[in-house]
């Protein structure tokens, strides 16, 4: 159970009476650090920062509720808040992957390139996110999407709970793609918009944003008229 008080200082915080996983690695959240820098920070393993992420409702032992009891005292205001927004959100990231990325892409309500420049990567980068779901990113990445993550606000996380368990990259059941061969493009009318499907070589598909589609299908329509073929290629 959690429980709030008011201090000296007229800040609330929230007591925590006894810290567990998913308590723990918010905690890490709210001070942007890295698996291996909070295990660094603590004095303890990293492997065992990975476990509370893993094991969310595990109980941790009386020594390590002390250390993180010193830790959440010497948090800041900002801190402190973002420890609070992270025990309300009901998801918590323990490895970012493709789908996460995407996920997150769409509760920020970006495009392509604003997400990659929001990011600091390049547009092919995020592209290859959503084409392969299950690529997990390297450690400088996963640092960079827990702070964006982060940064969230509450309606945002909402967003991302529910993009998670929506956003497809492969094309959806009702997709009319009858073909494998790279380029070929299908139609998807998943959420009762129709999103254009595109396949790529070696077979990686990826499903677009109803604005997406919209722009490329002005783009094909105008390559048709000028009487040019139209062939999907990866940017």
């Amino acid at each position: 159970m959690n429980s709030t008080a008011t201090g000296l200082t007229g800040r609330t915080t929230t007591l925590i009476d006894e810290w567990n996983g998913r308590r723990a690695t918010a905690l890490r959240y709210a001070m942007r650090m890295s698996q291996e820098t909070f295990a660094e920070h603590l004095g303890i393993a990293a492997r065992t920062v990975a476990k509370w992420a893993a094991a969310p409702a595990s109980v941790l032992q009386p020594e390590t509720q002390r250390i993180l009891d010193t830790a959440y005292e010497r948090l800041t205001d900002g801190e402190h808040d973002r420890f609070k927004a992270s025990l309300t959100s009901t998801t918590v990231v323990s490895t970012w992957d493709g789908r996460h990325a995407a996920a997150l892409q769409a509760a920020l309500r970006m495009t392509h390139d604003e997400f990659a420049e929001h990011l600091g990567v390049s547009r092919r980068t995020v592209i290859n996110w959503r084409a392969k779901p299950e690529c997990r990113m390297r450690p400088e990445m996963q640092r960079a999407l827990d702070t964006a993550f982060a940064r969230l606000s509450e309606s945002q996380r909402i967003r991302f709970t529910h993009e998670l368990d929506r956003v497809q990259v492969q094309p959806e059941p009702d997709a009319e793609t009858t073909a494998d061969e790279p380029g070929f493009i299908g139609i998807s009318f998943a959420g009762g918009q129709p999103r254009i499907v595109l396949q790529f070589d070696g077979g990686h598909r990826m499903t677009l944003t109803p604005h997406e589609s919209e722009q490329l299908a002005r783009a094909m329509l105008s390559a048709v008229e000028l009487g040019r073929g139209v062939r999907v290629v990866a940017a």
